[in-house]
């Protein structure tokens, strides 16, 4: 089995970046992926393909080197297994505990997803389908890669809103920890790698607005340096963007996270992350936003996220079984984001053994406001003074728990508090991880 785990040579070059792989992290890698595999062979009776996505599947993963020589992989294991078999949730995650103490990392830090293996061809038109076929690295079994009917030009536009939407969610874990304090240079390092990694998430966001997407992080930032010129409203605002992206790219690539001080790359990656999430919404929904105007900003992205979000998806899979016809997209569309509410209902139910009747209310997808929220969470605060704007984390509060339940009392909670934040934050990551739950398969 090792022959199928080699990650190749330590050394890669991509479009003016040196990528460079100690052999030992390397090693350590490899002895992970062993030990995941092993023990998914362990837990299911049948298994057809391991994958290994992601930054580690294309061998542009982060890593922090401990004082004592030890490796810490940063960001996750994203593993796809193709099997047709079931396994009840709470062995699932009893798997995930044993694998996360075997390899001596957080249970966070495993992302294991589990792919019919009839439903290959059907993936949805997303980023990770597209970087899964392109992208990733076959740990066991057979190659379905060239199932996946996904190709570049096909990937969902609406891509690039989840992206930043999620670098929204992971900047305000980021942000709370910072305000609690930072206990140890691990810490530290950690925290620079999630600001690193909203400057790669800016630059696949833009490129698949202009067309230029890649799934390798370094080939994207040469390209987003050599394309930026042609981005005159975002090179106006932030003429320093691609010099910013690049340099932040490049301190992923090589793992120098103490190369640059925290607090300014806390304020420069929470800046040009909303900066750019600007720009990206308007060109992608065609809509004018007002700057410091998000309660009003929020009304507009919904009315219009409501008819193209899932459009962007559909329309592919439409064409890819010949039944593209454009009148009729937009009465699906809205039928098809009802059905996601149900769903979610449904999963809300299995998950928190609580009926929430509330997404059934609106002819909206539950991701929809989810991510509304979300951002409008992050704009409440401000960086530099490390405040929050009560009104807008408000505002968050009654998107989300349009779809997800949540205990705050809109009367008697304090909207300033940072405790308030995390808990309108955690229900929004909650939303999220169960909408991808029920959107995964066209």
């Amino acid at each position: 089995m090792l022959g199928r785990l080699m990650f190749g040579d330590f050394r890669m070059k991509t479009m003016g970046f040196t990528y460079h792989r100690d052999p030992k992290i390397d090693s350590v890698i490899t002895g992970h992926m062993k030990v995941i595999v092993d023990k998914l062979l362990e837990h299911l009776p049948v298994i057809d393909s391991i994958m290994l996505a992601g930054g580690f599947g294309r061998g542009e993963g982060s890593v922090i080197l401990l004082p004592n020589g030890d490796v810490k992989p940063l960001g996750d294991y994203d593993i796809y297994v193709v099997t047709d078999s079931k396994i009840d949730p709470q062995k699932f995650n009893e798997m995930i505990e044993e694998i996360a103490r075997a390899i001596e990392v957080s249970t966070t830090f495993l992302s294991v997803e589990f792919i019919p293996k009839r439903a290959i061809q059907r993936l949805s038109y997303d980023i990770s389908s597209y970087e899964l076929k392109v992208a990733s690295k076959v740990l066991y079994g057979e190659d379905f890669r060239g199932l996946i009917p996904v190709n570049k030009d096909d990937v969902a536009l609406s891509s690039g809103f989840i992206t930043l939407s999620i670098r929204a969610i992971m900047m305000l874990r980021l942000l709370e920890k910072v305000h609690g304090g930072i206990r140890s240079p691990q810490d530290r390092q950690e925290c620079l790698y999630y600001c690193t990694k909203a400057f790669t998430e800016i630059c696949t966001a833009l490129s698949l607005l202009e067309g230029f997407y890649e799934p390798s992080y370094a080939m994207r930032a040469d390209i987003f340096a050599a394309r930026f010129e042609t981005m005159e409203e975002l090179k106006k605002k932030v003429p320093e963007l691609a010099q910013k992206v690049k340099e932040y790219t490049s301190i992923k690539l090589w793992s120098v996270f103490d190369k640059k001080s925290l607090d300014k790359a806390l304020m420069e990656a929470s800046y040009y992350l909303k900066v750019s999430f600007f720009y990206f919404t308007s060109k992608y929904l065609g809509i004018h936003l007002i700057k410091g105007k998000w309660q009003q900003n929020a009304k507009r992205m919904y009315n219009r996220l409501r008819l193209v979000f899932l459009n962007s998806f559909m329309v592919p899979a439409l064409k890819r079984r010949r039944m593209y016809f454009k009148p009729l997209v937009g009465p699906l569309s809205l039928g098809i984001q009802f059905l996601e509410n149900v769903l979610f209902v449904i999963r809300t139910f299995q998950n928190k053994r609580i009926f929430n009747l509330k997404p059934l209310l609106f002819c909206c997808s539950p991701a929809i406001k989810t991510f509304i929220a979300s951002n409008l969470a992050f704009y409440s605060v401000d960086i530099s003074t490390m405040r929050i704007n009560p009104n807008l984390l408000k505002e968050a509060h009654k998107y989300v728990t349009r779809v997800y339940p949540c205990t705050l009392s809109p009367s008697n909670t304090d909207w300033s508090c940072w405790k308030t934040l995390k808990k309108v934050y955690d229900v929004c990551a909650r939303s999220m991880e169960l909408y991808s739950s029920t959107k995964r398969f066209f």
